[in-house]
């Protein structure tokens, strides 16, 4: 019975955070905040080392990947809310320099941020420069 419970507030939890986000015949996306509450936890901390040195870089430095994978909508749903919050502050996105090609810079981790930075309009990003295999 207790499984049962569970099972049902998380369909309704889905179902009302599913009916908040409404698309209009614009084509933009409408989210609707009033009783939205995100559930606790999911979240990571986020650790900057000492020797870590956070840049703002265009849009246009970074280079996109064509061939990426269709973006999860349970990963670029955060990011998005994220982007409306003024408590919450995302991690910059990593990425490796690119001598090789046309952009200044490969993405690393944070393809979802940085996908989500272009739909929403922005034109700069904070990224964290590693070197490759620099963990």
């Amino acid at each position: 019975m207790t499984g049962k419970r569970r099972t049902e507030s998380c369909a309704l939890t889905f179902q009302q955070v599913r009916a908040r986000s409404t698309f209009r015949k614009t084509g933009g996306a409408s989210l609707k905040w009033r009783r939205f509450q995100p559930s606790p936890g999911g979240h990571y901390p986020y650790q900057l080392g000492s020797e870590d040195d956070v840049q703002i870089v265009p849009i246009g430095d970074v280079e996109r990947d064509p061939g990426i994978p269709i973006l999860k909508k349970y990963k670029l749903l955060p990011v998005l809310f994220a982007f409306q919050s003024p408590e919450c502050a995302l991690p910059p996105i990593e990425v490796y320099r690119d001598s090789s090609g046309a952009y200044r810079f490969t993405v690393h981790n944070g393809f979802h941020r940085f996908y989500g930075s272009v739909a929403a309009g922005y034109v700069h990003l904070p990224v964290l420069v590693r070197e490759p295999f620099d963990y």
